[in-house]
């Protein structure tokens, strides 16, 4: 049987406890007052710290280190607030935290700000926060998206001169004669090769007719040997 020593927190004691690997608003209470099952549970504990009830869950935990349970009003308590806070927001857009509902940590939370006289507009704070946050992302998604379209405006709008400004060079005379005078500087193959076959031929009927000349010739110098 487990030996009992003296614990920091007595029955009342409003704290943070480690719930499921979330630290979750809790009040320590009395062994005695707990299921016969659960009293059992921490009678085979060495060295339990506390016994702590989840008020909204209607469950107990038993607390065995030091850094698994806080006080309340501690250091880190707006952390585990702001925390469980954003576990709600998921829970909300349908990302469930494993074994518990996060609507049951606020329920807690307000609950004990009500009992300590504290803030039980606690969460509100944190919901301008995040309204805070979101304006700059949103006014630069904004400003983005116009920058977007003008820039879009712009292109377009250049394209459309370029466009114009080829439709008028096509119809610029002085393009239409620089490209006629293109063409005559650069005539094709097929014309060059047409020309060169032209040019020989011209040839071969100069030599056959220099030749036929010739032969005029020697048949007239014949002729004037014999007669002579």
């Amino acid at each position: 049987m487990a030996t009992k020593e003296p614990t920091p927190f007595t029955p009342g004691t409003l704290v943070w406890a480690k719930f499921y690997d979330i630290f979750w608003p809790g009040k320590v209470v009395d062994p005695s007052s707990a299921p016969q099952k659960t009293q059992d549970i921490m009678n085979q504990k060495r060295n339990p710290l506390a016994m702590v009830f989840f008020v909204e869950d209607n469950k107990y935990d038993i607390v065995m280190s030091i850094n698994k349970v806080f006080l309340y009003s501690c250091p880190k308590k707006m952390e585990y607030v702001k925390k469980g806070y954003s576990l709600y927001l998921r829970e909300l857009n349908g990302i469930k935290t494993k074994n518990v509902e996060m609507k049951n940590f606020l329920k807690d939370v307000l609950r004990f700000e009500e009992e300590i006289g504290g803030n039980i507009n606690i969460f509100k704070e944190f919901e301008k926060e995040r309204d805070e946050e979101k304006t700059p992302k949103r006014q630069q998604l904004i400003k983005k998206l116009f920058s977007s379209s003008s820039g879009h405006k712009k292109e377009k709008s250049k394209k459309k001169k370029i466009k114009q400004q080829l439709n008028i060079s096509i119809l610029s005379p002085t393009t239409s004669n620089t490209t006629q005078r293109n063409m005559t500087e650069e005539p094709n193959i097929q014309d060059e090769l047409l020309k060169d076959e032209d040019n020989k031929k011209d040839k071969n009927d100069e030599d056959n007719e220099k030749d036929k000349n010739d032969d005029d010739h020697m048949n007239e110098d014949n002729k004037k040997d014999k007669n002579d």
